[in-house]
């Protein structure tokens, strides 16, 4: 059986501050696929043909969760500081999705500049609060594997 690697091995980080208190997070890549628009019949019967759609535009986005903690920080790492970076400016962040794991022979890192686009404030009356984000990312997004020496 194979080595599984661990979630809790990767974290996410914004601006190279690591979000703190991550619950969970996922990266989601996709691409669109074109399909060529099929002619009317010529002599009313229609004709049957498999679908040869080719590959269209790319895009990626991070999402996550994490737990509010009672931080003031100027990192772009707590809710706190997300908040006021999208209530107060369009500039995109930059996002990493990497290993954090020091038993692993490797690095690897998904890495790429984004906007954010969704964050959730979840205050429950029994429990911690929680927060949900969502960056959707500008461009290519990077990935590298990095033995470890």
């Amino acid at each position: 059986m194979a080595n599984l690697i661990k979630g809790s091995a990767f974290l996410v980080a914004v601006d190279d501050d690591k979000l703190s208190c991550q619950l969970d997070s996922t990266i989601t890549m996709s691409q669109d696929m074109e399909s060529e628009d099929a002619c009317k019949s010529i002599d009313g019967v229609k004709s049957f043909r498999w679908a040869d759609d080719t590959a269209g535009q790319k895009s990626w986005e991070v999402s996550g969760s994490g737990k509010v903690e009672d931080t003031d920080t100027t990192t772009k790492a707590t809710l706190r500081a997300l908040v006021e970076h999208w209530r107060t400016s369009d500039d995109p962040i930059e996002v990493s999705v990497g290993t954090n794991d020091p038993n692993l022979a490797f690095v690897e890192t998904y890495i790429g500049t984004a906007q954010i686009t969704s964050l959730t404030a979840n205050f429950p009356a029994n429990g911690s609060a929680t927060y949900d984000y969502t960056f959707t990312g500008k461009g290519a997004l990077g990935h590298t594997v990095t033995p470890k020496v």
